[in-house]
C-alpha cells in the first residue's frame, strides 16, 4: 500500500487535467502519513525497529537486489511462467494488451492510475529477491493480486476493440 500511496494522492491532484492541491488530497495525505506512522510506530514497539515487520524475511521478503538476471527473471516468473505468472492462472489479463489505447483515449486520468498501478506492482517485484522465484511457496499470481483488477478492466475494453476492428484471426495466434 505505502508504493501505490503517492500514485493515489498524484491521482486525486490531477482529477482535473491540470494540477491542483485540493482539500481532498491534503485529507487523504494526511490520513495515509498518520497510518503509516501508527503501523511504524507498532513495528517499533514489538520488533525494536520501523522496518522490522516480523516473519520470515530471508524467505518472504527477500533483498533488493538491482542485476540485470534476477530483474529478467523475476519478470518472467511473475509474467510468464507456468507456476506463478499472471497469464497462466489470469489468462483473460492477454486481451488487457489489446484495451489499454481505447481506455486510456476514454478515461485518460484512470487509465493512468491503474497503468501506474500495474508498473509500479510489476517494477517493485522484478527487483525484490524473493525465495523460490520460480514457483514460489505456494502456486499462483499473489505478487500480481493488485493488478489482475486493473488488467482485467483493460482486457473489457481489449475484448470491444478485437470485435470491432475484427482481429478474431490473431486471438489464435495467443489461444
Amino acid at each position: 500500500t505505502v508504493l501505490f500511496f503517492p500514485i493515489l494522492v498524484g491521482y486525486i491532484c490531477f482529477k482535473e487535467k491540470r494540477f491542483r492541491i485540493s482539500r481532498e488530497a491534503v485529507l487523504f495525505s494526511c490520513i495515509g502519513i498518520l497510518s503509516i506512522l501508527i503501523y511504524f510506530v507498532y513495528n517499533y514497539i514489538r520488533f525494536d525497529s520501523v522496518t522490522d515487520f516480523g516473519g520470515y524475511k530471508e524467505t518472504i521478503v527477500g533483498s533488493m537486489n538491482i542485476s540485470p538476471f534476477l530483474i529478467f527473471n523475476n519478470l518472467y516468473a511473475l509474467l510468464i511462467s507456468p507456476g506463478s505468472s499472471i497469464l497462466f492462472y489470469a489468462p483473460a489479463t492477454v486481451f488487457a494488451l489489446f484495451g489499454i489505447k481505447s481506455f486510456l483515449r476514454k478515461y485518460t486520468n484512470k487509465g493512468i492510475l491503474l497503468l501506474s498501478v500495474i508498473v509500479v506492482n510489476i517494477a517493485f517485484f522484478s527487483i525484490i529477491e524473493f525465495a523460490y522465484c520460480g514457483s514460489g511457496i505456494s502456486w499462483g499470481p499473489r505478487f500480481n493480486l493488485m493488478s489482475v483488477p486493473a488488467l482485467l478492466l483493460y482486457a473489457g475494453f481489449g475484448i470491444d476493440a478485437i470485435r470491432r476492428i475484427k482481429l478474431r484471426k490473431y486471438i489464435l495466434i495467443f489461444i
